[in-house]
């Protein structure tokens, strides 16, 4: 049997003012229009028995929760195994809550009529498989992006990918590259610069977030649909320029799908800090009259709720996988990883013999436990560092977190 593969795509816009947005603290009330159609995006890949699909949505990202709702309709209706479904967010920050943001919630509803449409495209996906290879290339390099931690590490490089069928026809594509969707800031659904790439491909363009938790999107004298713009040309240009290189070869035909749990040490502050802490916490909001600075408390407290709850040294069990396509690998991280540990992953396949543009690092996947600190950069402390969790309500990575993780990654990459 040789490797097959399909691709397919929806929309999956909420209806405004139903539901509200995740990426941004300051938002009190749900979207209020439509920039442009948010999509869920499928490729489905399947050799001898072997079924795997892995399914792009334009969102900021996926609780548990939320995960366990869309697979759960993909597994019903297309008899996949939960591990087989891998789900990805582009991680727009002008789609519906995913539940990142605890305090906005999310409207479960939206969530289920989103995993049936994804459902529905997965089995589509599958009844347009056909054989064929995928290849993929470095192309042209995005400029209008900077590491907002003030670091030299910034990724530029777009990784591009081609499904061709034995005709040379190009099936769908996949694109790997790093930086946040972040130029929307207002009320509207959007995906942002990757807007640009969906209306400018003629078949499913899947973007894969990469390691872009401390990359932003920079060009300070343009106006956001100017700088949508800019960086979604940019974008496109590298996909364009990278197909060129691209056509069928006959390749040994592999579908490996490696699954598991990292178990990784968090931490929280001690019981009686929390205690002392929570007191005054309260009696601020209390105080506050104001929605926003109520808003931006309520964080605070949830937080040391969860600390009270979890105790000092909690340990978080995510999810990751691991897939071999035919000489292509493609690592899930259920974090928002930075650069500094997404160059790390990539080195780790590089020595497992795997070429660097054939070497997929993806961001966001299957759902977001918050930043995943680089051991390295714990005490320089900041946002991604620290801070960030009290907005997830997760504990604080240690500087042992990042360590465990890739200590998985590297168990797992053993058995390839």
């Amino acid at each position: 049997m040789s490797l097959e593969c399909g691709f397919s795509q929806a929309v999956i816009t909420p209806v405004p003012y139903q539901t509200y947005m995740d990426g941004f603290g300051g938002r009190l009330s749900p979207a209020e229009g439509i920039r442009d159609e948010l999509y869920v995006k499928v490729c489905a890949m399947k050799l001898d028995c072997k079924r795997i699909a892995i399914i792009s949505f334009d969102v900021c990202g996926f609780s548990r929760e939320v995960s366990v709702i869309i697979k759960t309709h993909i597994k019903y209706i297309t008899g996949l195994a939960f591990e087989d479904i891998i789900i990805c967010a582009t991680h727009t920050h002008a789609g519906p809550s995913g539940g990142l943001l605890t305090v906005d919630g999310i409207r479960a509803e939206y969530w289920h009529i989103a995993g049936d449409k994804a459902a529905s495209c997965v089995n589509k996906a599958f009844e347009n498989c056909t054989a064929g290879s995928f290849n993929f290339a470095f192309s042209d390099e995005l400029q209008s992006k900077h590491n907002r931690r003030g670091d030299e590490l910034n990724d530029r490089r777009v990784k591009v990918g081609g499904f061709y069928d034995k005709d040379s026809n190009l099936r769908g594509i996949i694109v790997n590259a790093a930086c946040h969707p972040v130029i929307r800031r207002d009320m509207l659904y959007s995906s942002d610069f990757i807007s640009v790439l969906t209306a400018n491909t003629d078949v499913p363009a899947i973007f894969l977030q990469g390691g872009c938790g401390d990359i932003n999107p920079y060009a300070p004298n343009l106006s956001p649909d100017e700088h949508i713009a800019q960086l979604g040309g940019e974008l496109v240009t590298a996909v364009l320029n990278g197909i060129e290189k691209l056509k069928f070869e006959n390749k040994n035909d592999v579908l490996i799908n490696l699954s598991g749990i990292s178990e990784i040490p968090m931490k929280f502050p001690s019981k009686d800090d929390v205690i002392k802490t929570l007191d005054i916490l309260y009696k601020e909001y209390n105080e506050l009259t104001e929605p926003i600075k109520k808003h931006f408390k309520l964080p605070e407290i949830l937080w040391h709720e969860k600390a009270l709850q979890d105790g000092e040294a909690p340990t978080m069990n995510v999810p990751l996988n691991i897939l071999v396509i035919n000489d292509i690998i493609i690592i899930t991280l259920p974090f928002e990883p930075l650069t500094r540990t997404a160059l790390t992953i990539e080195d780790m396949a590089v020595a497992k013999g795997f070429k660097r543009e054939n070497i997929i690092v993806v961001g966001y996947a299957n759902e977001v436990n918050g930043y995943l600190a680089p051991s390295a950069d714990i005490s320089r402390g900041g946002y991604e560092m620290g801070g960030a969790a009290i907005w997830y309500v997760l504990p604080q990575c240690t500087p042992e977190s990042e360590k465990a993780f890739l200590q998985t990654i590297s168990d797992l990459l053993k058995k390839i």
